[in-house]
């Protein structure tokens, strides 16, 4: 294949699980991380790395947020919002995390392709992005063959979750413009908060 036809593809994937996101969802989630003191952020492979790109983009818009596992990452307190990125919704190593930070009164957010799962049922928000997650497999049923109404996941031509986590890219940076217009934060302001030191 070549890249322009490739890449259309590609595109055209991420467009259609970004159209069947809920714009409700959407807002709520969006909300609470305005509304939230700190936001913490967990993930593990590839969606850590979006997750990553996201605190960053929080931090230049003056919010408080860190990423869990970092050794400058402080307490978690009540009220704070912790972020989850899950395909699969039952990444073993999160669970742990999920729990801890209900132990602490703070707020769960987690953003999945897989709705009925373990860390959905511990979180406060869940943002379903349908895609095929790596406990998927590509007509969108679980590994033990059962379909799930809530999931209307198409096909992906790419390997692996490649189509959660591109959307998920996307989707938080459309967080972060709407937080930007929100909060009222300049384009002048978020470059003053890019680091420096490189």
């Amino acid at each position: 294949m070549d890249l322009v036809s490739v890449s259309q593809k590609i595109l055209q994937e991420i467009r259609n699980s970004l159209e069947q996101i809920s714009q409700e969802d959407f807002a709520i989630f969006s909300q609470a991380l305005k509304a939230a003191p700190r936001v913490f952020v967990a993930g593990r492979g590839r969606s850590e790395l979006m997750l990553k790109a996201f605190a960053m983009r929080l931090m230049h818009l003056g919010l408080e947020a860190f990423v869990v596992g970092e050794a400058v990452t402080p307490a978690m307190r009540k009220g704070d919002l912790l972020l989850v990125a899950s395909g699969s919704g039952q990444t073993p190593s999160l669970l742990p995390l999920v729990q801890k930070a209900r132990e602490k009164k703070a707020k769960v957010a987690l953003i999945t392709a897989s709705p009925e799962s373990p860390l959905a049922a511990l979180s406060d928000e869940v943002l379903l992005i349908p895609a095929p997650s790596l406990r998927t497999n590509e007509s969108g049923q679980d590994k033990k063959g059962l379909q799930k109404a809530s999931r209307q996941k198409a096909p992906s031509l790419q390997p692996l979750a490649s189509l959660f986590e591109q959307s998920l890219l996307i989707l938080l940076d459309s967080i972060v413009l709407r937080l930007k217009e929100e909060l009222g934060v300049s384009e002048t302001q978020m470059r003053q908060r890019h680091a420096n030191l490189q």
